[in-house]
């Protein structure tokens, strides 16, 4: 499903001297070239297997996930990659504010890869997961609240089937009765797609929800 040999990843150069009257005056281009977040990665994961991600922050566990979903770019390495992946890193990502409810989740089953004959029956049942109800949907998305925007992100992300499923942390979505919905929904997603990696803190979320777990700060160069 995921196979990662000898992956090369780096975040581009930071070039401040633009922005200082010293730096313009004197057309100096300092640039920060930060080390590699991965010079020679080497990952795998197959299908039925649940792979958490641990280690300390900044360890690259995010960057990682960004990598599998092709967020960001590996510049070198032989790279395979699930076609459909799920990534639930920001789940409101994407969603436009000037949109309705029901065009959100019309656009996002589009980014999602769904064919237009098949949305009508995807936004209603996402519509049914969100719980925001028709009135509200019909408002536009800068209207509401964080914990609804959440909701309406996460709700198409449970009703599109992945080939690989990422997650970073466990999702808090909504208040304490919806949480707590979202969160068996969420463990019978995880159940029905064929490779999943979570990334977390938590050990003992890692322990009790994954088949093995991965420590990013080994990957490290």
């Amino acid at each position: 499903m995921i196979s990662i040999r000898k992956g090369y990843f780096s975040y581009p150069p930071l070039n401040y001297s633009g922005r200082s009257l010293k730096g313009k005056l004197l057309r100096r281009s300092p640039a920060i070239i930060p080390p590699p977040v991965f010079s020679n990665l080497d990952f795998f994961a197959d299908d039925g297997e649940i792979v958490g991600l641990s280690g300390h922050n900044g360890s690259g566990k995010t960057t990682l996930l960004k990598l599998i979903a092709g967020i960001l770019p590996f510049e070198r390495g032989k790279i395979s990659l699930p076609k459909n992946s799920g990534c639930l890193i920001d789940i409101n990502m994407g969603i436009e504010l000037d949109y309705t409810g029901w065009e959100a989740l019309r656009a996002r089953a589009y980014t999602f890869g769904v064919k237009s004959c098949d949305i009508q029956p995807f936004v209603e049942k996402a519509a049914e997961i969100s719980q925001l109800g028709n009135e509200r949907l019909s408002h536009f998305v800068k209207s509401y609240s964080t914990g609804m925007q959440m909701r309406l992100g996460f709700s198409m992300a449970m009703v599109v089937e992945f080939d690989c499923l990422l997650l970073d942390e466990w999702l808090s979505v909504g208040d304490a009765d919806y949480q707590q919905y979202a969160s068996s929904l969420l463990k019978e997603k995880i159940k029905q797609t064929p490779c999943v990696i979570i990334a977390s803190h938590s050990k003992d979320l890692l322990n009790d929800v994954c088949t093995r777990t991965v420590d990013v700060d080994s990957l490290q160069p």
